[in-house]
């Protein structure tokens, strides 16, 4: 078991001067202004890697459908908020590598690779803007609604 610490009270700038001095030792999320500082684990950086390897895959192989996406967003920010260290949008899609402390809440995609045998957790919005979720157990690919054309496969991910 890792250590995880949790600092309630905490702010924007207190994540920004932790994220600054510690950059690439911890996963740093700052919800309800609590802030959840947890250590990399040498297997899940492993998994994550590959999990980005497979994201920047799509990305070359597909530039164009990324170009409605991103300039819809970006354009509704200030140039203010354009330049802050942690922008102020949520993003379209998301991967989430479960650690074993993690819990499902509110994710795109929730791989917990620590189920036997190991699931993913798709969350999506239906028509009523209600959040869907489908479980898929031990997939050998995972395919996105989101992002046309991506497809994942879960080879030494689980």
């Amino acid at each position: 078991m890792s250590l995880r610490i949790f600092i309630p009270g905490s702010s924007i700038d207190q994540l920004k001067l932790v994220a600054d001095i510690n950059p690439h030792a911890f996963c740093l999320n700052l919800i309800n202004g609590v802030l959840d500082i947890m250590p990399v684990a040498h297997s899940t950086g492993k998994r994550k890697t590959l999990i980005i390897y497979h994201i920047v895959g799509w990305v070359l192989a597909n530039p164009t459908s990324l170009e409605n996406m991103v300039p819809l967003r970006w354009n509704t920010l200030t140039n203010a908020q354009q330049n802050e260290a942690f922008l102020p949008v949520t993003p379209n899609f998301i991967i989430e590598l479960c650690s074993q402390s993690d819990s499902v809440q509110y994710e795109g995609w929730f791989i917990d690779r620590h189920q036997n045998p190991p699931e993913v957790k798709i969350y999506t919005l239906n028509a009523n803007n209600q959040i869907v979720m489908q479980t898929l157990t031990n997939p050998s690919q995972i395919t996105s609604t989101i992002l046309q054309g991506f497809v994942m496969s879960t080879q030494g991910i689980f």
